[in-house]
């Protein structure tokens, strides 16, 4: 199973673990959007790095991890049936995101 998968590459130590892991997590979330797409149309919250349709990537331990996203993987298999739409979350002042500049979609 996906789970089992998971844990045995937490245990691996080699430099590539953070990439193998992040794609493992797109994978198990991307075959439970497709399970859940063949019973009926659906809505998903996630961050948009796990549903946009391109691949994934961010600096983690001094490295560049890249991996294709669930929502690479379902929009590959669903075409134009999957939808993503990017929403933003407002202020995190403790992470930097301070209140949005007036002149932006988000500041209106």
């Amino acid at each position: 199973s996906g789970l089992l998968r998971y844990h045995f590459w937490m245990a691996d130590a080699s430099p590539d673990r953070l990439s193998r892991l992040t794609g493992l997590r797109d994978q198990m979330m991307a075959a439970n959007l497709l399970a859940l797409a063949e019973r009926a149309p659906v809505l998903v919250h996630a961050h948009n790095s796990h549903l946009q349709r391109d691949m994934s990537s961010m600096r983690m331990g001094g490295r560049r991890l890249e991996w294709w996203s669930a929502g690479a993987v379902v929009g590959a298999r669903l075409g134009e049936e999957y939808g993503f739409l990017a929403t933003a979350f407002g202020t995190m002042r403790h992470q930097g995101v301070d209140v949005p500049p007036p002149d932006t979609l988000e500041g209106t």
